[in-house]
């Protein structure tokens, strides 16, 4: 597509690992008949549209941009980088609503809580001739999802993780083992304080595909009150 074809669209910006995220997004801009296209990178001749992204990834800053935030800000490290980046914005939109509160100290008043919820995109059919997979989990490598597979497969539990070696898919990959398995296990990266748009993408697109899961308790009242008829959550150690 052309620029001059882009004219006058919402371009949104997002990279690889939240593609899933900015389709939802791009979904309720069309469903109100905003017209918009998804940009992996950002074209400066194209400054004059509304760009909404998640700028600390790129190192270009349209000016008529909306900032939405994906990181944890509880982690101090984020305190002395993401404010330059959330200056100058018309709006910031954040996926938490404990980090309101967090964003307006900086001195922005203008951040509004986006949570992420149930959307038509993420639907799904699987189709699988048995259910042969007894726990399924997926996401990046870590410690602590580590520890919890190691549990399950000590248990003789038929344990896939979709990164284990690198190796994630979040594709049609992800999708086949998904409908192959019987129960999948959300466990955040990292402290469940620091729970990041990946975990709330992820739990949001197994939610709307009523997929069996049990997660690890995040902390947040407001977000498990909303999911507690929906998944099994549990401490980490209960798991």
């Amino acid at each position: 597509m052309t620029a001059s074809n882009k004219a006058g669209k919402v371009l949104l910006f997002s990279h690889s690992k939240l593609i899933d995220f900015a389709n939802v997004i791009s979904d309720a801009l069309s469903y109100n008949e905003i017209d918009n296209e998804i940009c992996t990178q950002i074209d400066p001749s194209l400054y004059a549209n509304l760009w909404i992204g998640i700028w600390h990834r790129s190192q270009i800053l349209p000016p008529r941009r909306i900032t939405y935030n994906t990181e944890a800000l509880r982690l101090p490290k984020w305190s002395s980088s993401l404010p330059s980046y959330f200056s100058g914005s018309l709006d910031i939109w954040d996926y938490s609503a404990n980090h309101i509160p967090i964003i307006q100290n900086w001195g922005f008043d203008n951040c509004y809580h986006l949570p992420m919820a149930y959307s038509p995109y993420y639907e799904r059919t699987f189709q699988s001739s048995c259910k042969d997979i007894d726990v399924f989990m997926y996401g990046a490598r870590s410690e602590r999802r580590q520890k919890i597979v190691d549990k399950m497969r000590e248990r003789g539990l038929h344990t896939v993780w979709c990164g284990e070696h690198g190796d994630f898919d979040y594709g049609s990959k992800r999708d086949e083992l998904i409908g192959r398995s019987k129960i999948v296990v959300s466990v955040c990266s990292e402290s469940p304080e620091l729970f990041q748009t990946n975990d709330f993408s992820r739990l949001s697109f197994l939610i709307a595909n009523r997929v069996f899961t049990v997660s690890e308790r995040i902390g947040d009242s407001v977000v498990e009150d909303q999911w507690n008829d929906k998944i099994i959550m549990r401490n980490y150690d209960d798991i």
